[in-house]
């Protein structure tokens, strides 16, 4: 993984460090997505009950859905928070 993080920070010709801040704004950016999608199907729910045992799965279909996402973009960070330290420590190592 740290070998595709130095590849892309190359072909956007900024440092490594740099690589993974814009990685893990990516992924916050993200999760508010997802965050914001769940609130707005919270809110359709409280306007429109559901009634009938098909609006039930649907509703279920795409809550999962989205508790997918916001479990993938939050193993993105740690991901990026991880390399971020590891990055940090090899430099002060250098130093």
């Amino acid at each position: 993984m740290r070998e595709r993080i130095a590849d892309a920070a190359r072909a956007n010709n900024r440092s490594m460090n740099a690589e993974i801040v814009s990685r893990i704004q990516q992924s916050l950016d993200g999760q508010a997505s997802a965050t914001g999608a769940f609130a707005a199907a919270k809110l359709q729910l409280a306007e429109r009950p559901v009634s009938t045992l098909s609006d039930m799965k649907s509703v279920a279909l795409a809550l999962g859905e989205i508790k997918d996402e916001i479990a993938s973009v939050r193993h993105q960070q740690k991901q990026m928070l991880s390399l971020l330290a590891e990055s940090n420590h090899e430099r002060s190592d250098n130093e």
